[in-house]
């Protein structure tokens, strides 16, 4: 059964203004939540964002068990990263390219890797030994793994209680709540990361002025969050998987979200714009599911192609991408700053 929400009015979260118009209203397409939502532009600043939005008490309701970002296992790479780069956030497993016969051949090798590295997490240069990091929206602990592996002492913070169980069980430190309502020493880690979570915090000023605090001067503050300025939102409509209604409170463009991360203090160095069909494959399963509920294409297409793409997907959609985050015009950005 559909949870029904504690919806409240809100301003905008970026400049206050209380003056905003309707983009888009859409209902949860996965089904978790009841009702209908409406997506609004602020008629000041121009930003968007969730409106009427869910009261703190019930942004845990808003995801399903099966939510996809917190299903991924902890778990070493199939292949070991090089430190500071950017890559896939979930390696395809056993890749075809390991067997003996085709690491002879060293086209197939490197085709592999270029389709599947998405850009989509970034490790710093830095050995970890003697450093402190703190990843928002931790779920299982899939990204302290990888940390930890690079010598670093990890910390998570998770909205959702359940995922944070398999992280515990993996030996990290982890804590269930928000940035804002965990209280970590200020200046207390060298670099702090956030997938995919921005967009997913009802007031995002108050969450980077928490990340400036527990920050070491110059330390490291990476994300990756939806594009709502590519032509995916455009085409898909309320069916784009990068509005995901009601969980992503908040929609940011390139330039939006400079700005922000500039006014409260961070450096911003690179933005990437990464090489991701994810949107795509999610976007039209919405869409089918709602066409043709009787067909079960839809579902597996947003519940599994998009979080679990198989190897076939890579191969026949990454140059595609590719080519899509050459032109500025992906639908997921990867953000890297510095603390001022």
């Amino acid at each position: 059964m559909a949870n029904e929400l504690v919806m409240q009015n809100v301003a905008c979260p970026l400049c206050g203004c209380e003056n905003d118009t309707t983009i888009l209203i859409s209902p949860d397409w996965t089904g978790t939540t009841a009702g209908e939502f409406r997506l609004a532009r602020c008629g000041d600043c121009r930003h968007l964002f969730l409106n009427p939005a869910p009261a703190d008490s019930s942004l845990a309701d808003c995801y399903p068990d099966d939510y996809g970002p917190h299903q991924r296992m902890v778990e070493s790479s199939a292949e070991p990263k090089n430190s500071g780069e950017l890559s896939a956030a979930e390696p395809v497993k056993n890749p075809w390219y390991l067997s003996s016969w085709v690491r002879m051949i060293p086209g197939p090798r490197a085709y592999y890797r270029w389709v599947t590295d998405t850009k989509s997490v970034w490790l710093p240069p830095e050995n970890g030994e003697g450093r402190r990091a703190l990843e928002i929206g931790c779920s299982s602990g899939w990204f302290l793994a990888q940390l930890r592996e690079r010598g670093w002492s990890p910390v998570g913070v998770d909205l959702v209680e359940g995922p944070l169980k398999q992280a515990r069980a993996a030996g990290f430190e982890v804590h269930h709540g928000t940035l804002d309502s965990i209280e970590f020493e200020a200046e207390s880690f060298h670099a702090v990361f956030g997938w995919m979570v921005v967009e997913h915090v009802p007031r995002p000023r108050e969450t980077l002025q928490s990340i400036y605090r527990v920050l070491k001067p110059g330390g490291q503050f990476a994300i990756s969050v939806p594009n709502v300025a590519s032509w995916e939102s455009s085409v898909f409509g309320r069916h784009w998987r990068g509005y995901d209604l009601p969980r992503h409170l908040q929609h940011f463009t390139p330039r939006s979200l400079r700005a922000l991360l500039s006014q409260e203090g961070f450096e911003v160095e690179r933005i990437i714009h990464q090489p991701s069909f994810l949107y795509w494959v999610g976007s039209l399963g919405s869409w089918l599911r709602q066409r043709f509920p009787r067909s079960s294409l839809g579902e597996r297409l947003m519940v599994t192609y998009e979080n679990s793409p198989p190897l076939w997907c890579y191969l026949l959609l990454g140059p595609f991408a590719r080519l899509n985050a050459l032109f500025h015009q992906s639908g997921r950005l990867t953000v890297i700053t510095r603390k001022r």
